[in-house]
């Protein structure tokens, strides 16, 4: 289990089953960010583990600024 906030589901459902479904909103940031960095050129670092730490890094202080913009 994660040490971090992961923002619940990027595409939270409502129906009739009660188990968790989807991607969390952490992860959708965290592709959103490498999506960007590939399509720019390449990662911003010289691994492509420090890529991976570096866009959930983004994605952290995603939802830090989510969680301040509405007040928590």
């Amino acid at each position: 289990m994660s040490d971090h906030d992961d923002g619940g589901y990027a595409y939270p459902s409502v129906d009739m089953y009660p188990h968790p479904r989807g991607m969390s909103l952490r992860d959708y940031f965290a592709a959103a960010a490498l999506q960007g960095m590939l399509a720019n050129g390449g990662g911003g670092t010289s691994t492509l583990e420090g890529d991976a730490a570096l866009v959930y890094r983004y994605a952290d202080a995603m939802l830090a600024e989510r969680r301040k913009e509405a007040g928590k």
